[in-house]
């Protein structure tokens, strides 16, 4: 009972970091796309790169010197979304790959798209209704846990923060609770690794396994 409990939790978390990725990556739909495009559904653009066309957010790699899985980047990053809807932000779920920062922001019972790309352009659109959606506050997102996970990631999980392609925060269907969800590069044995914070037991998800 206990594993199939496990194996339908597992298959959960894999069609939910699924749909962010896939949602996400809308706004960003080839290598070839201009930075500081509006973001889809009507959405506007702000910030130093916007209109640049130069910066490609899906070209930085987790360890490059721009890449939000740097602590000083990944803060500037929180302070933009800080700015614009407070410190006490409601979301629902975040991805953060290496080139930008996506969080689903809650305000008025309403979805908020918020990409803000590591050159600090920012891409906003206007989702649907929240829904009753659980969400938890802007406050636990740590500025260093990308990059503390990351480096234990390479550390107890043997594998190198190069080969890492983005995270997703939001919250566990079972336990109600705040995970971290980092996915590997395609090609990884490791299909995702689990942990309730950047500094908590990780777990890891072999392909096939």
């Amino acid at each position: 009972m206990r594993l199939l409990i496990a194996l339908v939790v597992w298959a959960g978390c894999i069609a939910g970091g699924w749909e962010i990725q896939q949602a996400v990556a809308s706004n960003y739909p080839s290598s070839s796309s201009s930075s500081g495009s509006s973001a889809s559904g009507g959405g506007a653009s702000t910030g130093p790169g916007a209109g640049a066309s130069s910066f490609d957010p899906s070209s930085v790699k987790a360890t490059d010197s721009d890449s939000l899985f740097r602590t000083a980047n990944f803060t500037k990053a929180l302070a933009t979304v800080r700015k614009q809807y407070g410190a006490d932000a409601q979301l629902t779920d975040v991805a953060v790959y290496p080139g930008y920062f996506a969080p689903t922001i809650v305000r008025g019972g309403q979805e908020i798209n918020d990409d803000v790309e590591a050159n600090g352009t920012v891409n906003v659109s206007t989702g649907g209704s929240a829904q009753g959606d659980q969400t938890f506050p802007l406050t636990q997102l740590p500025a260093d846990g990308p990059q503390t996970l990351a480096e234990r990631i390479a550390k107890d999980g043997d594998t190198p923060e190069a080969e890492l392609s983005y995270m997703v925060i939001d919250i566990d269907p079972t336990s109600g609770k705040i995970e971290w969800l980092v996915y590997p590069l395609k090609g990884n044995k490791v299909e995702y690794f689990q942990a309730a914070s950047p500094t908590t037991l990780i777990h890891g998800f072999v392909n096939g396994g």
